[in-house]
């Protein structure tokens, strides 16, 4: 999908009214409940499609957008109209479109006023989940934190849970996750802290710090950049439905750079595995890059 994105983003941590109710019962309670809950997630979100607004902006607008965002597991798609652009490389009224698979990924574009789409890019994505995550972000925000598969984290032997507490945040009851993520190019650490909706386990908002050393073997951390993700729901059963996403990212200079989903329409629907292909935009596949 060619949307000029793709790392960290900082939305202040809301206030947690922390409780007593914390320790390693809890902890345990999370290791035993959220696989279980992140499954119906999945299971819902595998299936699904996300229509609404999307603004990008690095201290004044980039660019917005109406997207139309697809799942059909283990494909997706990303079907953008700009509204408005600061950047002279997209003009309102341009489209783009991106999805297929790992193996077929596409990446497509038609300017204003052309009755066809131009194909700029078609083959296998090594990094097919991460741009996933990334790119049609409301169909995954319920249970991934930045990259991150909240899930894969509690198997990972990078991975380190440090706590887990009970929390009030406004009249919702929340449990909020730490843990250590180590094994990041060039030595770095991640600490993340990811606060879950109860009961549901559904994701409420997370925070990544990202602390690289000054040299290979140091032991004197930095932090090079801080993210935060938001999410908002319109319903929180039979499972929660994402209204809303931000995702803002500070880097160690200061600079921010935020996106943000507004979704008027989420439906969890059965799209045909036809419309995940390029046949569904009037183009026949090329020959695929190695």
């Amino acid at each position: 999908m060619n949307k000029p994105y793709a790392l960290l983003l900082v939305l202040p941590m809301l206030s947690l009214a922390v409780s007593q109710a914390s320790g390693d019962d809890l902890l345990d309670r999370f290791r035993k409940e959220y696989p279980v809950a992140s499954e119906k997630f999945e299971q819902a979100y595998s299936h699904s499609r996300a229509v609404g607004t999307y603004t990008r902006s690095k201290g004044t607008l980039l660019y917005k957008e109406v997207f139309d965002e697809a799942r059909r597991e283990p494909a997706v798609r990303d079907i953008s109209t700009y509204l408005q652009s600061n950047l002279p490389t997209i003009r309102p009224g341009c489209m783009a479109a991106g999805g297929g698979t790992a193996q077929k990924f596409f990446d497509i574009s038609r300017l204003p006023g052309e009755p066809n789409y131009s194909i700029d890019d078609f083959g296998p994505d090594d990094h097919f989940n991460v741009d996933s995550r990334v790119n049609v972000a409301p169909l995954f925000a319920v249970y991934c934190a930045q990259e991150y598969r909240v899930r894969d984290l509690l198997t990972d032997p990078k991975t380190t849970l440090i706590s887990a507490k009970a929390a009030t945040l406004g009249t919702q009851s929340v449990v909020e996750v730490d843990c250590t993520i180590t094994g990041l190019p060039q030595g770095a650490v991640s600490r993340a802290s990811i606060v879950f909706l109860q009961p549901s386990w559904a994701i409420k908002n997370w925070h990544f710090s990202i602390e690289a050393p000054d040299s290979p073997g140091d032991r004197t951390y930095r932090e090079v950049s801080v993210e935060d993700g938001t999410v908002e729901y319109s319903a929180l059963s039979p499972i929660p439905k994402v209204s809303k996403f931000v995702r803002l990212q500070v880097a160690s200079t200061g600079a921010k750079d935020q996106m943000s989903w507004e979704v008027s329409n989420l439906q969890f629907v059965d799209i045909p595995e036809a419309q995940f292909e390029l046949s569904a935009f009037g183009l026949k596949e090329p020959p695929q890059r190695q």
